[in-house]
């Protein structure tokens, strides 16, 4: 699990019950020697467009949860 702020309860959370996590963000994600194949971003709509172009470069699948209506809409199962 991965955010920005490092005083965030969901990661403190995540951590709590064994999850990786890091309030490093993208930048942290992609220096990992094993990067996820998919990742789902909760972000705002103008941080998913930056970030999706490094994903692709990475190789990364990102699925969009942010709540703007910008490209198709998902719900994972």
């Amino acid at each position: 699990m991965i955010g920005v702020d490092p005083t965030s309860d969901g990661l403190a959370r995540a951590e709590q019950l064994g999850v990786q996590a890091s309030a490093g963000g993208v930048d942290w994600l992609l220096k990992q020697s094993d990067v996820p194949d998919l990742v789902f971003e909760a972000t705002s709509a103008k941080a998913h467009q930056a970030n999706a172009i490094r994903y692709a470069e990475a190789g990364i699948t990102a699925i969009d949860l942010t709540p703007a209506a910008v490209g198709p809409f998902l719900c994972p199962r």
